[in-house]
């Protein structure tokens, strides 16, 4: 027996706007969408249209608060080709919270709630401040 990984999965409150960052942020494209058809949810999976790995975002139609996401400490790990051009993009963004320069494989971190904004302003109280 051999698996095969497929895809990641985040559920967001705001679609469009999470849709919004992935596309401007990490410039991931829809590859494809599942809507339910009594309108409950919508499926959206993403790819960088290089891999075959898809981020899948998941929007549930009855679902009215931000998502809280605890201590997990999962991610989505991207490899560029222009590591200073990104980061001065997420820099305008406003989107670095935290960066460890001594870490050669992770040099930054985006940190995204996944309810009430894709990305945190420079006043989002995670904004600069350092993890545990």
């Amino acid at each position: 027996m051999q698996f095969t990984f497929a895809h990641n999965n985040f559920n967001v409150l705001n679609l469009e706007k999470s849709l919004s960052f992935y596309r401007e942020a990490l410039q991931l494209t829809e590859a494809r969408r599942k809507e339910a058809p009594d309108g409950s949810f919508i499926l959206v999976f993403l790819g960088d249209g290089r891999t075959p790995h898809q981020l899948e975002l998941t929007w549930l139609k009855d679902r009215q608060e931000p998502y809280n996401l605890g201590d997990n400490e999962f991610h989505l790990a991207f490899t560029v080709d222009d590591f200073a051009g990104a980061h001065a993009l997420h820099e305008e963004m406003g989107c670095i919270c935290y960066e460890n320069k001594d870490m050669e494989s992770t040099l930054s971190t985006i940190r995204m709630t996944t309810g009430s904004r894709s990305y945190p302003k420079k006043d989002d109280p995670f904004f600069g401040a350092a993890r545990d």
